[in-house]
């Protein structure tokens, strides 16, 4: 029996966010049915009841404004298809806007025990750079109804916005630590191509925002572990125990099936994406699949870096080799010693992890594993 994860990508937005490049379209009626349909007929065609589904993770787009009628449907059609017996989190991504106390009951009563909550800012005039669509006002109710009723919540914050001083961002973390939550995630500003903030941001951001952010991360780090929050991912701190359960699947190169429009899949070995278009999905289940991922050496790198993005656990050697039948060391000798040497990775016995001074920029450690970059 296969074990693994689930995602579902809902696609509906109250409306785009100037820095999002994810797939996302209008809520209507229309989209509505088109994409519920789309749904159980994509359960039904991966219907597996061998499939033991670990966790579940709605994800979008804003998953928090499906009705819950319309939550309760997509439950139902899981259970039909789907082994559900071992399933231990299930997430709900909520913005601010979309979250009242009756929707926060339903949400328990459908079995959902996890609200990962997009904040993103306390500050009223960065949430309007980013094209929020909740105040901070919204963000703080809804943090008090949520935690109120579950016991595991996440929020996420953007550190690096325009403008913004690091006595701006200890604000930010310091307002987010009263709510004693859970997990908390910090992602540093990305300036995607062709979306709106693309063309605000001047060229030259991150140049003059380099030092500034990687202070804002490691004032994070300093502040949330005084607080007994783990760093136990890159982007994410956690309580004990409370770590995410389905993005450690995604880090420990465990299989996924991910259902909606443009959501990813990693199962039997194989990489693929849905069609990004509502529509074409829901007529045809039109995925891509990405053939490179088939490749031993891009398997082999991608294996390699997903694990270093654990903080703590970390590379394990003899892990890789029960993956691949073939030595970490003979594969990666060079270019792991390169790293020690360089102070980005340290080596304990079997385990080998970033150092603190490599975490804030370990996309260009991860480089050094890709088949060009050797």
């Amino acid at each position: 029996m296969i074990a693994g994860g689930m995602y579902i990508h809902v696609p509906f937005c109250v409306r785009k966010c100037k820095y999002c490049n994810f797939y996302s379209t209008e809520l209507t009626q229309e989209n509505l049915n088109i994409y519920l349909e789309g749904l159980k007929k994509e359960i039904s065609h991966y219907k597996n009841k061998d499939y033991e589904v670990k966790t579940i993770y709605f994800g979008g787009g804003t998953p928090s404004l499906l009705g819950l009628k319309h939550l309760e449907f997509i439950f139902n059609h899981l259970d039909k298809s789907f082994n559900l017996s071992k399933l231990k989190e299930v997430t709900l991504e909520a913005n601010p806007e979309s979250v009242s106390m009756n929707k926060v009951i339903g949400w328990k009563e459908l079995g959902f025990n996890r609200i990962s909550l997009g904040i993103q800012s306390f500050n009223n005039k960065s949430l309007t750079l980013l094209g929020r669509a909740h105040t901070a006002n919204q963000a703080e109710e809804a943090l008090k109804i949520l935690v109120k009723s579950f016991s595991n919540v996440s929020a996420d914050l953007i550190c690096g916005l325009p403008n913004q001083t690091l006595n701006d961002w200890e604000d930010e973390i310091n307002h987010i630590l009263e709510y004693d939550l859970k997990h908390i995630s910090i992602y540093p500003l990305q300036i995607e191509s062709d979306t709106p903030l693309s063309k605000i941001v001047k060229d030259d951001y991150y140049n003059k925002i380099d030092q500034i952010m990687h202070d804002m991360m490691y004032l994070t780090k300093d502040k949330l572990e005084i607080e007994n929050y783990r760093h136990y991912e890159i982007a994410n701190y956690a309580k004990d125990s409370f770590e995410s359960k389905h993005n450690l699947i995604y880090w420990t190169y465990k299989p996924y099936l991910g259902l909606g429009p443009s959501a990813a899949s990693f199962y039997n070995g194989v990489r693929w994406q849905n069609t990004t278009d509502l529509k074409v999905w829901q007529k045809t289940l039109k995925k891509e699949i990405d053939y490179d991922s088939q490749r031993l050496d891009i398997k082999m790198a991608e294996f390699v870096f997903l694990a270093l993005r654990l903080i703590n656990k970390g590379l394990d050697s003899n892990k890789f080799y029960e993956e691949f039948n073939v030595t970490l060391e003979k594969i990666y000798g060079e270019t792991l010693d390169k790293l020690i040497n360089y102070k980005w990775l340290t080596k304990d016995k079997n385990q080998y992890k970033l150092t603190s001074q490599a975490i804030f920029f370990a996309n260009e450690v991860f480089a050094e594993f890709l088949p060009d970059a050797n």
